[in-house]
This record gives C-alpha cells, sequence and structure tokens, in this order.
C-alpha cells in the first residue's frame, strides 16, 4: 500500500466509481521470498539470477528489492561466488538498510572480468520501513560465476523480490542446487499497481480456450502447462506484503481475441499467427488478434462490472466484491475455496449472470409515497415510509423526516443493511401560497385578485356568507380576504381600514382645511379637533397611503405619489369627511 498509484487509487474510488487491475503474470516465477531471522538464525544465501526460457542464468541485468519491519534494519553483501570452485571471488562488505543512501562500485573476479552493481537504500517516507534496491549488470562469459546475496537480520523478518530489468529482463532467486540457500517462491508474486492496491478489484486468469483458427489457415495450440479450465500457469499469485488475499476473482485470460492497433502495421497482415479475422472498412483491413494475459482477463471483469453499473450506477467496491465473492463459479479445477479465499483462484470464477440477479435481488423496491398537500411559509413535516435501514432525501437529509418550508419538489429514497439505495420516490410538492391582495375600493366595495375561493374578515372575525370575489362594506373597520387557490393553500391578504361613504359626501369638510391642494411633495392638514385616521385612495378605490394623524396641523409627504386625483378619507371623533386632492 506505499506505491504512490495505489494512494492516489484509494482518493479516487467511491460509489460508482471503480477500478479494475489485472494480477500480473509473473505466476510461474520463482521471484517471493519471505524470511523470518530469530534470535540466533540471523543470515541466508540466495543466488539473484536471470530467468530466460524458464531456467536460471547466471548471466544479465540483475534486479533486486527488498523490504523490512518498521523501526528495524537488515544487513545485505553481494558477491561473485564460482561455482565450478565453490569460492567467493569478490564480495561489497554489508550494507545497513537503516540508512538513505546510494552505494554504486564494481566487482572484479578472478577472471578480470568485472560487474557493475548499485545498492540504494532508503526509509520508505510513507509507511516507515527499511527499503533496499539491489542492481548487478552481470555478463560473465561462462556459467559459473554467479551473483550470491547475502542477507542478515536478527528477530526481524524480510520480504524481496526479484524484479524485472526493464521490460523484457526477468528475474528468480534459486538455490542453483546448493543446500542451504533459498530458492524463490511463486506466491506473494501479485504485482503492482493493479494487484495489490487496496482499492482495486484484481483479476487472475484462467484458460478458457487453448488454440486458435489463425487467418493464415493453421491452427494454434498453447503448450502442455495451458490446461482448459484451469489457472493459466502465469497468472500471478497472492497474498499482498502485508497478507491480504489476491487476487480476488478469475476471468478467461488465454486466450481470447481483441481488436488489434490498426497503427501497428507489422502485424496487421495475415501472417500474423495471433490474427483470426478481420473487417474491412473503405478499402483498409482491421485485425482481430488472439491474445492472453491478466491484461485480457481484467478487461472482461471491467466490462462485467459496467454491465452491473448500468443497473445499479452507485456501486461500492465493497458491494462488487461482495457480487463477486458470493456468485463466484467453482469447480474441480478451483477447489473448494476457503471462507478467507484463495491466493490462486480469489474466490473461483467470475459468474457475469450471476452477480446480476443477486444486484437485482439487493436493490430495495422503489418507496410507497403518497404525501399530502403541502403549502409554503409553514412547517411542513415530511415523513417517509418505515422499516428501512437508511433514507436520504433530495435536499441531502438522511433521517426519515424532515421540515420544510419552501417551495419545491421533495422526494426521498431508502437504505438497506447492505448499503443498496432504492429509486427515488414519486415527490412530495409545497406549493406557493397565492397572491392575496385587495385590488379596488370603489363606493365602499372590496374587490381582491383572482383565485379559487375567498374568505373575508372583519377586525380578525369571518364575515359569514362573504365568499365571493368583491365585498360591500357597510360598517367602519379593519377588513382583510384570505383566498385559497386550486391546491388547497391559503393566505391572508394585508388589512385594510375602511370607513363607508358616499359619493355625495366628498367635499364636506367640517372645518378641516388641507393646503397646499393642488400639492407636491406634501400637504397640511389642519382644524382637527381630535385624534384622526387617514387613508388617501386612487379613483378606483385603492389605498395608496394611510395613517394616524393628531390633533391641530399635521404634515402628510405625498411624493411618492404620481400626479393625479385623489380621494382624502378623514374619520375623526366618529364623523366621515372626503376631500378631494390634486397631486402635481
Amino acid at each position: 500500500g506505499h506505491v504512490h498509484d495505489n494512494i492516489q487509487f484509494d482518493g479516487l474510488v467511491g460509489p460508482g466509481k471503480l477500478l479494475v487491475g489485472s494480477a500480473g503474470n509473473e505466476g510461474d516465477r520463482p521471484m517471493y521470498i519471505g524470511r523470518n531471522f530469530s534470535n540466533t538464525d540471523t543470515s541466508m544465501y540466495t543466488f539473484l539470477a536471470a530467468y530466460v526460457n524458464g531456467q536460471a542464468r547466471n548471466s544479465g541485468p540483475l534486479l533486486a528489492e527488498l523490504w523490512g519491519v518498521k523501526n528495524d534494519q537488515f544487513n545485505v553483501n553481494i558477491s561473485i561466488y564460482n561455482t565450478a570452485t565453490n569460492s567467493f571471488e569478490a564480495q561489497t562488505g554489508f550494507v545497513s538498510s537503516n540508512s538513505n543512501n546510494t552505494f554504486q562500485s564494481v566487482l572484479q573476479g578472478t577472471n578480470n572480468v568485472s560487474v557493475q552493481y548499485l545498492i540504494y537504500t532508503e526509509i520508505n517516507p510513507q509507511n516507515g520501513k527499511p527499503h533496499m534496491i539491489i542492481q548487478a549488470l552481470n555478463f560473465q562469459p561462462d556459467n559459473d560465476r554467479k551473483i550470491l546475496l547475502t542477507i542478515r537480520g536478527q528477530n526481524t523478518s524480510i520480504k524481496m523480490w526479484a524484479t524485472n530489468y526493464g521490460a523484457n529482463n526477468e528475474n528468480i532467486f534459486t538455490n542453483f542446487g546448493y543446500g542451504g540457500v533459498f530458492s524463490g517462491s511463486t506466491t506473494s508474486t501479485i504485482s503492482e499497481v493493479g494487484g495489490t492496491g487496496k482499492s482495486v478489484i484484481t483479476v487472475g486468469s484462467y484458460v478458457s480456450k487453448r488454440s486458435w483458427n489463425a487467418l493464415n489457415g493453421s491452427t494454434y495450440t498453447y503448450n502442455s502447462s495451458y490446461i482448459q479450465s484451469m489457472i493459466a500457469p502465469y497468472s500471478s499469485k497472492g497474498p499482498t506484503p502485508d497478507g491480504r488475499t489476491k487476487p480476488d476473482i478469475t476471468a478467461p485470460g488465454t486466450t481470447l481475441a481483441s481488436s488489434l492497433n490498426s497503427f501497428y502495421t507489422a502485424r496487421n497482415n495475415t501472417n500474423y499467427i495471433f490474427n483470426t479475422d478481420k473487417i474491412t472498412k473503405n478499402g483498409k483491413d482491421y485485425y482481430f488478434f488472439m491474445s492472453q494475459g491478466t491484461s485480457m482477463a481484467a478487461p472482461m471483469v471491467t466490462g462485467i462490472i459496467a454491465l452491473w453499473m448500468e443497473r445499479y450506477p452507485e456501486l461500492t467496491k465493497d458491494q462488487a466484491i461482495e457480487l463477486i465473492k458470493t456468485t463466484a463459479i467453482t469447480d474441480a479445477f478451483t477447489g473448494t475455496i476457503p471462507a478467507q479465499g484463495s491466493n490462486t483462484w480469489g474466490w473461483g470464477k467470475i459468474d457475469a449472470f450471476g452477480g446480476q440477479l443477486l444486484l437485482n435481488n439487493s436493490i430495495p423496491s422503489k418507496p410507497n409515497y403518497n404525501p399530502p398537500v403541502y403549502c409554503a411559509e409553514q412547517n411542513n413535516i415530511l415523513v417517509a415510509d418505515s422499516g428501512h435501514n437508511g433514507y436520504q432525501w433530495s435536499t441531502g437529509d438522511s433521517t426519515r423526516s424532515i421540515t420544510q418550508t419552501k417551495v419545491g419538489k421533495y422526494a426521498y429514497r431508502v437504505r438497506n443493511q447492505k448499503g443498496y439505495y432504492s429509486q427515488w420516490s414519486d415527490s412530495a410538492e409545497i406549493h406557493p401560497l397565492p397572491n392575496a391582495t385587495i385590488t379596488s375600493l370603489f363606493n365602499d366595495i372590496l374587490t381582491a385578485g383572482p383565485a379559487h375561493s375567498y374568505q373575508w374578515y372583519k377586525d380578525g372575525s369571518p364575515i359569514s356568507g362573504a365568499n365571493q370575489q368583491s365585498h360591500k362594506v357597510d360598517t367602519t373597520g379593519e377588513y382583510y380576504v384570505v383566498v385559497t387557490d386550486s391546491n388547497g393553500c391559503s393566505k391572508a391578504s394585508a388589512s385594510i381600514r375602511v370607513i363607508p361613504t358616499g359619493i355625495e359626501q366628498i367635499g364636506r369638510t367640517g372645518g378641516i382645511n388641507v393646503f397646499p391642494n393642488p400639492a407636491t411633495n406634501n400637504i397640511t392638514i389642519s382644524g382637527l379637533k381630535d385624534v384622526a385616521h387617514y387613508q388617501i385612495s386612487d379613483l378606483s378605490g385603492r389605498v395608496m397611503s394611510s395613517g394616524d394623524i393628531n390633533t391641530g396641523t399635521q404634515d402628510i409627504n405625498i411624493s411618492g405619489l404620481s400626479s393625479g386625483m385623489y380621494i382624502l378619507h378623514i374619520d375623526s371623533a366618529g364623523e366621515q369627511y372626503m376631500i378631494k386632492l390634486s397631486k402635481q
């Protein structure tokens, strides 16, 4: 888990974002050694050798990687060992892992042929473990002088891998027939990065097809180590360095047909033995070829998971693994897979259809939601149905009920114990309140804006039978209307004080004077003998301004009125006065 890419992958994977990786193709290479040192058993030997056509060779570019235990150390010595004379010809001396350093020099054999070597040591900054890389360029002309590693430690352990030097130079650990010298194992050959990442679904390969018919007319078959339905010999094995079972699953990887890169001109012809089919488009041939490897098996699992995600786009890595493990195929070739999985097969062979059926049965049904009518500007409590492990509302809330006041549509979905969510429910809608206004007051008739139904109020109490759009006022009071729309949502208008009068009363001033009239910004009212209430209405009856005025002389600001004629209505000590007012 220390590799940079693996750490980045952990941050990328999430619901609906999954990664599938190849286990690697080193499963037939004895490239791993795990060694525990005690207080008395403190050293080990192994030959680092090239691996050519399945055989160990002393000569070649050699590379190994060693990891120790945090806060412990180990020491390594590189030597040229002559297996003909059973003698050491040259040695580096022991290099400690407990440092950050690079050692680079040359070992000289008795035949005067040099071996260039490099030892890189560090305390890894991400996991705190001692880490060493060993490189040796051994190009001896004979097969006798070999590279021998001596590792020393006390009450600690190491894990070491012989790794590829470049793309084509494979390496292994071997004993070359010597007793007391360690050979490598094919376990823990799972590869970085696709094989070991904690957030990666790792795929091994099994043999689904051993032979194919090529376009050149011949039939080709892989050798006898490839057994139909058996694990492919190259498929890398677990466990990971931290003990996790890998791969997670296997899929067909030998041999599969795929499209060949049309720009790979060297292989775009009928003589290439792996080409098995072609199509021609616009005069150009496009070839399909047979290939093998865990890099063929992993795309198959990727496609299967993609199909599952069409059904459930938010599939998580843990859910995908559960589908894979639960439905994996086991047979006479896989043998019985233990509960903890197999480091060869994972949990068996991928079952696309079985996983799809299990997924279908794992997703909760759509909630049956029949919400009542909700109206804005009140505490609406929206309640989901009961009996579920979790909830998610479209607002992001995760409680069974939510309180909402704002206009909008609200839906929820439910989660079961496996973490799967249902489809979204039908939406509950919070409707806006209707527009509640008194649009006019004319000849003592109040008129409201359009609505589905009405109820008029005077001084806070409903007026019996006053349920039409207009209402005639016959007594002085505070009037407002409650309107209801077709959704059943209601809203009250602002109240206005109405003093019923007739047209004939206009001009009756009772000694009250209003000046100037016409006026521009302010008017002055004088002659009041008692506290009064006034309102200024336009000729349609719409109230434009209102308020209370004291005895004596009172100024009123009318600068906000448009130019035109208005009626000033004064109610003082039970007497009603109406005066025409001109605004310039």
